[in-house]
């Protein structure tokens, strides 16, 4: 394996544990995640925030370990960086 090839491989699975570590952190205390939901996603979905907090932890936690070993890399990047603007935006 090259330098590049390794690179790559330490930036995927670095990031797929950090989306790990606050997938689980929603999944196992989301009773401190649920002041960060934002309106407008209470309004669109209908659902408690209790529960948003509880798909995107299942969400991150799934992508996380398709990212961690390798599958379908491409298409879960993409959705984990559509996320990650989601958040950083705070739409």
């Amino acid at each position: 394996m090259s330098k590049n090839e390794w690179g790559i491989v330490i930036l995927r699975v670095g990031l797929a544990a950090v989306f790990l570590w606050f997938g689980f952190s929603q999944l196992l205390d989301s009773v401190n995640w649920v002041s960060w939901v934002p309106e407008w996603a209470v309004n669109l979905f209908s659902i408690p925030p209790a529960m948003i907090v509880l798909l995107n932890g299942a969400f991150e936690v799934i992508a996380g370990s398709l990212l961690a070993l390798g599958l379908f890399v491409r298409p879960v990047a993409f959705l984990l960086g559509a996320h990650l603007v989601v958040i950083a935006l705070d739409i």
